[in-house]
């Protein structure tokens, strides 16, 4: 099938690869038969909200689950490498891939916390201003009862 990819149909053999690893990961994650329909995949992509190849990818690749925290976390951190068992599940590799480097997980905690502290100060100035207006609210409503005696 690469072979007719990469002849047949013009496409580089990592392209090839990937359309592969998509189509097998695709047949496993959603349990697509031999004889699955395009029609019945479209159905199922449709479900799953799948509308490009990069959906796709993720769908298929265990990323789908993880929240834009984890992620991001990941990014930071790092998180380990993965690897495909004997049956072609996605598993745990043994191996971690660094996220930033010592010097810049610093720089990055520093600007975490400074963010921190303007994202709390602006939050309890917000308070701090529904509160007098709650306040000033409370006063108008003395004041109009004051004025009808």
């Amino acid at each position: 099938m690469r072979d007719d990819l990469t002849t047949d149909g013009g496409c580089r053999k990592a392209v090839a690869k990937k359309y592969l690893e998509n189509s097998v990961g695709a047949k496993r994650e959603f349990g697509f038969g031999d004889n699955t329909t395009p029609t019945a995949v479209m159905a199922v992509f449709n479900d799953q909200g799948i509308t490009s190849e990069a959906k796709l990818a993720k769908a298929v690749s265990g990323e789908a689950e993880k929240s834009a925290a984890l992620i991001l976390a990941e990014k930071v951190m790092g998180k380990w490498s993965s690897k495909k068992d004997d049956n072609g599940n996605v598993v745990q590799g043994d191996k971690w891939k660094d996220g930033l480097d010592d010097e810049e997980l610093a720089v990055f905690f520093d600007e975490l916390n400074a963010l921190q502290a303007a994202r709390n100060n602006y939050h309890a100035s917000e308070a701090a201003k529904a509160a007098q207006a709650a306040v000033e609210k409370d006063n108008e409503t003395v004041n109009d009862v004051v004025d009808q005696f």
